[in-house]
């Protein structure tokens, strides 16, 4: 049991990470997309197309790790023992984790989500820039960047919510 509570700390360290790694990332092709602006290297702000592909790939490996998480978590939380008193212990705090789980465990979650959306709705405004100064094809990557970061920040979430139920679900 204790090996399982060690792999839940892990893996939210890890989670942890996911949550710089993101922000360094999207810093980084957004200063380089952005600081090379009337350079000879106009071209360079396509970096900022990359941004929300970027985001969508950590959002997805950050809930596949909240996956295995509740996971453990549910096995956990149904472990009968009537073993030693840190078990119990363990069993009983799983159980209540859960009931609070919603409330007082999301925010971690939202910083994925949300920067996301909010990270593609600025590229798809930057298409709306580029689509008024009549460069259609820097227009329709950035919109196409934008619309996958938003869509595939809803399917990556529709996703953790089926898969959770199905471990929720598990006798």
């Amino acid at each position: 049991m204790d090996k399982l509570r060690d792999e839940i700390i892990e893996t939210q360290k890890v989670r942890s990470d996911l949550i710089k790694w993101k922000l360094v990332l999207t810093a980084v092709l957004g200063a380089t997309g952005l600081g090379f602006k009337g350079s000879p290297h106009d071209n360079i702000s396509l970096l900022l197309c990359l941004i929300p592909l970027v985001c969508v790939y950590v959002d997805l490996t950050a809930q596949h790790l909240n996956l295995r998480i509740q996971a453990i978590s549910s096995f956990i939380r149904d472990y009968e023992s009537s073993g030693s008193e840190d078990w119990k212990w363990m069993v009983s705090y799983e159980r209540y984790a859960k009931t609070i789980s919603k409330q007082a465990f999301s925010f971690e979650t939202m910083v994925f989500k949300y920067s996301t959306m909010f990270i593609s709705t600025l590229i798809i405004l930057s298409a709306i820039f580029f689509y008024f100064n009549e460069d259609i094809l820097k227009a329709h990557l950035f919109m196409f960047s934008g619309l996958f970061g938003m869509i595939g920040s809803y399917f990556i979430e529709r996703s953790y919510e089926q898969n959770l139920k199905t471990i929720n679900n598990i006798p």
